[in-house]
């Protein structure tokens, strides 16, 4: 749930997310009912990728953003508040009626993430991205072109 406003040059809102314990559900056995992506990157002998679509943040979750963005920058912040219960959370009627509660499964844990995004130049874009998770500083730096090929 959640709202964004369009300014003339800039855009803002906030985003208010809260996913149930049991978001990805286990069948008999504990068999997931949602099946993973294979993703091969390139097409030489590489490993092949194996992950859940889905919540970056996976089940049991609720999550607070606020955001401003424009077309060469952008800030957000998000008070992240995750639970007990993942994906591999055993999965039987008895422990379904223990977690079927409201909000994240005590203990807690609680994340404040800032992040901080910057473009400069059209083509090529000299981009940056700085992530503020807790007491860690993650920084992403790239080039990017974009160009298109007219194939007879």
């Amino acid at each position: 749930m959640g709202g964004r406003k369009k300014g003339q040059k800039i855009d803002y809102g906030m985003e208010f997310y809260k996913t149930s314990t049991w978001l990805y559900n286990k069948g008999e056995g504990n068999e997931d009912f949602t099946y993973p992506v294979w993703k091969n990157l390139l097409l030489a002998e590489d490993k092949t990728i194996n992950y859940f679509l889905g919540f970056p943040y996976g089940p049991d979750v609720e999550l607070f953003k606020i955001f401003l963005e424009g077309e060469h920058f952008g800030i957000d912040y998000e008070h992240l508040v995750k639970g007990t219960i993942t994906i591999d959370t055993p999965y039987n009627e008895e422990e379904w009626q223990k977690y079927s509660i409201h909000g994240p499964v005590p203990p807690t844990t609680v994340e404040n993430i800032l992040r901080l995004d910057f473009k400069i130049g059209n083509n090529p874009t000299f981009f940056t991205q700085s992530i503020f998770r807790n007491k860690d500083l993650w920084m992403l730096v790239g080039l990017e072109y974009t160009f298109s090929l007219k194939i007879p």
